[in-house]
């Protein structure tokens, strides 16, 4: 767990250990964040299973494993960590990756790396400038088979959508320097798709020159599952193994939609892939669902949980395979859009926000209103999302 994770349940469980029944204000003051900022935390690691007990929100105190008030039926063992930004350096090695290199006698080059990042797919592009010559007006074009949307970059450089790709600006390249740029991808589509595209620069003698982008591929087929049956005990040990990888999708739970008519979506999306139901809640401010499975081919073992919280539809997904995880929770959210839709509670696919932090791709703690703002707890930018 982060390391507020940390404080925030030794805290927690030093007062429990005292009187089941802990005040959140006094805690929220103790550690010096928002009340609602640590509801949100709890309520995480309450789903995750760091911890284990229950809020009540209308008299504002954690409720401690044990007391009266919370129920005999717990939800399972730790299943997720909490959701912080997805992108760290050196999360994960690239599974597929080519290089180019070409112009002004080998002095300029291109490298290209492109993998499975959690549920996304990552592009690294690096322009390497060799020569005694700055480059200038560099521009990158990509050109996308599928639908996917850039919905990040790292540094953040600026870019134009256009109906198959973007086109995006670059600084001026230093003589003997290089410019290294990770651009993450949000797949809204399933099936093989190709990224392809050129590098255009002017050259010291101001002429312009390509390097072009030869076409690479990204496979998002979703596996064959079989329903897996998993001890409720043994739930904390497979999601906490080095090799696991996890990741969400997140969108905002339009206005005209029942939260329990968008939970039974999410059961009957899983369960539509084969995956066994393990539990689930249905409670009124908390929907969640866990499910289990292994590939049929491969035999990779899949973790997923669905859930309807803070005004939030989310898919989680956890395993080994990460080129698994961005097929399926592709699935799962084109699945609830085409049904979210089909009902007709909103006009367009527009209206379906993704609930990612615009600045640092971590996943925003509740759906606004229209025009309000929802400050990202990891950053702490504010987003204005509808």
């Amino acid at each position: 767990m982060p390391n507020m994770d940390m404080l925030i349940k030794s805290t927690i469980l030093k007062f429990a250990s005292a009187s089941p029944h802990v005040s959140i204000d006094h805690v929220a003051t103790l550690l010096e964040m928002k009340p609602e900022i640590l509801i949100f935390k709890l309520e995480r690691m309450i789903f995750t299973g760091h911890i284990q007990g229950k809020i009540d929100k209308k008299e504002r105190i954690f409720i401690g494993v044990g007391a009266s008030q919370v129920p005999s039926s717990q939800a399972p063992s730790p299943v997720l960590s909490e959701p912080t930004s997805q992108y760290s350096e050196g999360q994960t090695e690239f599974v597929k990756a080519k290089t180019s290199e070409t112009s002004q006698e080998d002095f300029i080059k291109l490298n290209l790396h492109l993998g499975y990042l959690g549920s996304h797919v990552r592009l690294v592009l690096k322009i390497i400038n060799k020569s005694d010559f700055m480059i200038n007006e560099v521009e990158v074009k990509l050109e996308f088979t599928k639908k996917i949307e850039v919905f990040r970059t790292t540094p953040k450089i600026e870019f134009i959508k256009h109906e198959s790709g973007i086109v995006a600006r670059i600084p001026a390249i230093p003589s003997k320097q290089n410019f290294e740029v990770k651009l993450y991808l949000n797949p809204e589509e399933l099936g093989i798709g190709r990224i392809s595209g050129q590098v255009k620069y002017v050259n010291y003698k101001d002429y312009v020159r390509l390097l072009m982008i030869e076409e690479m591929e990204y496979n998002l087929t979703v596996p064959k599952i079989l329903p897996k049956e998993i001890p409720q005990d043994q739930i904390e040990t497979f999601n906490t193994a080095s090799n696991i990888k996890k990741d969400i999708r997140s969108y905002g739970l339009p206005d005209k939609l029942n939260p329990l008519t968008a939970f039974n979506h999410i059961i009957q999306i899983i369960r539509s892939k084969n995956f066994m139901l393990l539990t689930k809640i249905a409670e009124e401010n908390r929907k969640i669902a866990w499910f289990f499975g292994i590939t049929e081919d491969s035999g990779y073992e899949i973790l997923v949980v669905g859930q309807v919280l803070h005004s939030k539809i989310e898919f989680y997904a956890s395993s080994t395979n990460e080129q698994i995880l961005s097929a399926l929770l592709t699935s799962f959210s084109t699945d609830l859009k085409r049904r979210i839709l089909i009902s007709s509670v909103v006009r367009s696919e527009k209206e379906i926000y993704d609930m990612f932090c615009a600045e640092c791709g971590g996943i925003l703690p509740y759906f606004p209103k229209t025009g309000e703002f929802v400050e990202c707890i990891y950053c702490n930018t504010k987003n204005l999302i509808r």
